[in-house]
C-alpha cells in the first residue's frame, strides 16, 4: 500500500513548548492608565497550574493547596471543554466559550478558508489575532479602561478584539516559575494608575512532569510540591500587600497513563488528506468519498471511536465549519494516536472530558469570597462571566452563566 498523506502535524503532547528566539525580557507595555472608575475596584490574579489533576493535592499532599482550598472556596473536580488539552481550555477560560465558538479548537487544526494550519508551535499563527475569537478578559478590561497583566497566557501574544494586555510576555520555557510569581507582585507594588486589576499566570511545569514520567510518577509529585511552595511564598506576599486581591487557581485539564501508541496509516490509505495526530485527531478529507472510505476503514479498529463531522456529540461543543476536520478520532486511555507508531512519553490528555482523570482544579480566596465554600464539579466557561463580576466589568454574552459561581461570591 503506497501512501501520499500529507502530515499538517505531527503531534506530540505540549510539553512547556519552548519558543525560540523568545525570552522573558520581551515585555510588551502599552503604556495606557487605568480610567478612574477603576481605581475603588478589586484585584484578580488568576493562575493556571497546567495538567494539574483534580486529585494531585491530596495525591501529594500539597499542604498549601490543601489550606488554600480548605479556606476559601472550591470544587471537587474542574471539568475541561472538549478537547482537554492545553490551547483550547486557556482560551476557553479566558473567553468563556466553548471551543466551536471561539475558534481555537485545538492545539494544532487547519482552517478551509484561510487554507493554513494553527500549531501552538508556530510562532507567527500564535501571535496572529486572526486565530482567535471572543473577547478575552483581558481586551475586555483594557477596552474599559482597565489595565491586565498576562505571563504566558494562551492568546495573549496575539491583539484580539483590538487589544493585548498592557503588560505581557511572549511565551519562554526558559523562565522560572518563581520569576513569574514575583512579577506580579512587582505589578501590584505600581502606582495605582499603572497596577493592573487583572494578571494571568500560567504554570506549566507540573504538566511537563506528568507528560514525561506519568502521573503517579515520584517526579511528578516533586513538581506538584514544588508549585505548592511557591504559591505559600506568594500568599504571604499578597497577604503585605494593603489591596483587596481575589486569588483564582485553575488548571485546564488532568492526566492520565498513556504507554500505548496507535498509527492511523497501519489501518488506511490516508490518500492527500490533511492529518491531525494526537488526542483527538483529525482528518480532513477532499471528497466524501474518500471520508467514507477512510471512515469505514478505522472503524473496523476496536481501539478507535470515529465522528463524522457531521455527527458529533453535542455536548462537545465542536462543531466549527471552518475548523473542524470532516473525521474526529478518540481513543481511551492508555492509547495515543502518532504519526510514528510510538511514544516517548508516559502522560497524556485530550481525551473526553467526562474521563475521571482529565478533571482539573478549581480553588479561589479573597475578599470577594467566602470561605468553606464547595461547589460540585462545573465546566469552566463560568469561570469568565464570575471575574468579569467582581472587577466590574460589563460582561458580553459567552456560553458561561454567571448564576453557577453565584452561590460561592459574597
Amino acid at each position: 500500500m503506497k501512501y501520499k498523506h500529507f502530515l499538517w502535524l505531527v503531534f506530540i503532547p505540549f510539553l512547556g513548548v519552548c519558543q525560540p528566539n523568545q525570552s522573558a525580557d520581551s515585555e510588551r507595555i502599552e503604556s495606557r492608565q487605568n480610567a478612574d472608575w477603576v481605581l475603588d475596584k478589586p484585584y484578580v490574579i488568576m493562575i493556571s497550574l497546567d495538567g494539574f489533576r483534580h486529585d494531585y493535592a491530596e495525591k501529594f499532599e500539597a499542604t498549601n493547596l490543601l489550606k488554600f482550598k480548605e479556606k476559601g472556596v472550591s470544587s471537587d473536580k474542574l471539568l475541561s471543554v472538549f478537547p482537554s488539552n492545553t490551547f483550547p481550555n486557556h482560551y476557553t477560560i479566558a473567553t468563556g466559550l466553548y471551543t466551536e465558538n471561539h475558534g481555537l479548537i485545538n492545539n494544532s487544526f487547519y482552517s478551509r478558508q484561510r487554507d493554513e494550519k494553527y500549531s501552538i508551535y508556530d510562532r507567527d499563527a500564535v501571535g496572529n489575532g486572526d486565530w482567535y475569537g471572543g473577547m478575552p478578559l483581558w481586551s475586555l478590561a483594557e477596552s474599559q479602561g482597565m489595565l491586565s497583566a498576562t505571563y504566558f497566557w494562551v492568546g495573549s501574544e496575539a491583539k484580539i478584539a483590538g487589544y493585548r494586555p498592557n503588560y505581557s510576555y511572549a511565551y519562554s520555557s526558559k523562565t522560572g516559575n518563581k520569576e513569574r510569581f514575583d512579577k506580579a507582585i512587582e505589578w501590584l507594588k505600581m502606582d495605582a494608575k499603572a497596577r493592573p486589576h487583572l494578571i494571568l499566570i500560567y504554570i506549566s511545569l507540573v504538566d511537563h512532569e506528568g507528560h514525561e514520567y506519568g502521573p503517579d510518577a515520584a517526579e511528578t509529585k516533586e513538581a506538584v510540591l514544588e508549585v505548592d511552595h511557591l504559591l505559600g511564598i506568594f500568599q504571604n506576599a499578597l497577604a503585605g500587600l494593603d489591596l483587596p486581591v481575589n486569588l483564582v487557581v485553575v488548571s485546564d485539564h488532568g492526566m492520565t497513563n498513556t504507554n500505548k501508541a496507535l498509527k492511523l496509516s497501519d489501518f488506511t490509505d490516508l490518500g492527500n488528506s490533511k492529518v491531525i495526530n494526537g488526542v483527538p485527531a483529525m482528518i480532513y478529507t477532499e471528497n466524501q468519498s474518500e471520508s467514507d472510505r477512510i471512515y469505514n476503514d478505522l472503524s473496523k479498529v476496536p481501539e478507535l471511536t470515529l465522528y463524522k463531522k457531521e455527527s458529533l456529540p453535542k455536548r462537545f461543543h465542536f462543531y466549527n465549519e471552518d475548523k473542524t476536520g470532516d473525521l474526529l478520532i478518540m481513543t481511551d486511555p492508555p492509547y495515543f494516536i502518532t504519526s510514528s507508531g510510538t511514544i516517548s512519553f508516559r502522560g497524556g490528555h485530550g481525551y473526553d472530558p467526562s474521563l475521571e482523570e482529565m478533571g482539573g482544579i478549581f480553588y479561589a480566596t479573597g475578599p470577594a469570597f467566602k470561605s468553606g465554600k464547595r461547589v460540585k464539579p462545573f465546566e469552566n466557561i463560568h469561570i469568565y462571566p464570575m471575574i468579569t463580576n467582581i472587577l466590574g466589568l460589563k460582561t458580553p454574552e459567552t456560553d458561561g452563566s454567571i448564576k453557577v459561581l453565584k452561590s460561592i461570591t459574597k
